[in-house]
C-alpha cells in the first residue's frame, strides 16, 4: 500500500517545485591513476520546491551575510541522505548544503528540508 504523505508530497512539490542539480560530493576519493586524494562530484536532476530564507540572530546566527534558500525535495528523489558537503545548482548560482531535517510519516522518509547558502 502507498504511503499516501509520499503521494502528496510529490504531487505539491512536482507541481509548484522548479529543476535543481543536487551535487553529491564524496571527499577523500582515493584516485589510483593518479595516486592523489580529491572529491567526486555526482550531480542528480530534481524537482526541488526553494524558499528564500530570512536570518537572524535566533534562526541562523552563523549564515548572517549570506543568501540563504531552504529546499523542499522528496526523499526518493536523492540516491542518499544530504550532507553538508554536498551543493545545489539553482539558477546559474551554487549554494552549500549547511543543514537538513528528514520528514517522515507512516514510518517513511517523505521530504528532506534542505538549508543551503551562497556566499
Amino acid at each position: 500500500m502507498s504511503n499516501p504523505f509520499i503521494t502528496s508530497a510529490k504531487r505539491l512539490i512536482y507541481r509548484q517545485g522548479t529543476s535543481i542539480d543536487y551535487i553529491n560530493v564524496t571527499t577523500g576519493t582515493y584516485n589510483v591513476e593518479t595516486g592523489t586524494v580529491g572529491n567526486t562530484e555526482v550531480t542528480t536532476t530534481v524537482t526541488a520546491f526553494p524558499k528564500r530564507v530570512k536570518v537572524n540572530n535566533f534562526n541562523y546566527p552563523n549564515l548572517i551575510g549570506k543568501e540563504v534558500l531552504e529546499f523542499l525535495v522528496v526523499c526518493e528523489d536523492l540516491p542518499s541522505s544530504p550532507r553538508t558537503s554536498d551543493k545545489i545548482s539553482y539558477k546559474g548560482n551554487i549554494y552549500t548544503v549547511e543543514s537538513y531535517v528528514e520528514a517522515m510519516a507512516r514510518g517513511e522518509l517523505v521530504i528532506y528540508k534542505i538549508i543551503a547558502s551562497k556566499g
